[in-house]
């Protein structure tokens, strides 16, 4: 026997697009979306695309399809990473377009550190590359050097300045 209750409570459609990460798996590194619907109705279905780029550069496009979304319930969407990542932040930009509910528009950076590229080279087997950015360590080791190197040449210069007059 089936029951239909209704309850008194506004019904609407709704997703909500949480934290945007780049996951690692044997089978290779993702872009894993946290979407929810805090709703209280079925989201039939959701189409939407996004676009991944570095430093300006797109490095690729994507569409993205989602079956029935189920009230009060979440999942993690990889989207497969197109290439090998390299060390660095991305920006991941698109929207989502649930049928029924307010489209959602996002832009949001994401990073693939250091730990990120031993974890892709353990659980793949395949290399992946580190930044070949210049360490900002290094830069400031250089610069501190460089500012120490003129004060000591200025001290030098003022000196023998002082001698000079002395004699």
């Amino acid at each position: 026997m089936t029951i239909q209750v209704r309850l008194p409570a506004h019904a609407r459609r709704a997703l909500a697009l949480g934290g945007v990460s780049i996951a690692v798996a044997p089978s290779g590194a993702s872009l894993a979306l946290q979407i929810s619907n805090p709703a209280n109705k079925l989201v039939n279905s959701t189409t939407g695309d996004l676009t991944v780029s570095q430093g300006g550069t797109p490095l690729f496009s994507q569409s993205l399809e989602l079956a029935a979304f189920v009230p009060k319930s979440a999942i993690t969407y990889h989207v497969p990473w197109e290439g090998v990542p390299v060390e660095g932040s991305y920006r991941v930009r698109g929207e989502l377009r649930p049928v029924g509910a307010e489209v959602i528009r996002f832009d949001r950076m994401v990073r693939f550190g250091r730990r990120a590229i031993d974890k892709y080279r353990r659980q793949t087997g395949r290399p992946a590359k580190t930044s070949s950015s210049f360490p900002v360590v290094l830069a400031a080791a250089l610069a501190l050097a460089l500012a120490l190197a003129v004060a000591f040449a200025v001290a030098y210069v003022q000196a023998r300045k002082q001698l000079r007059e002395r004699r």
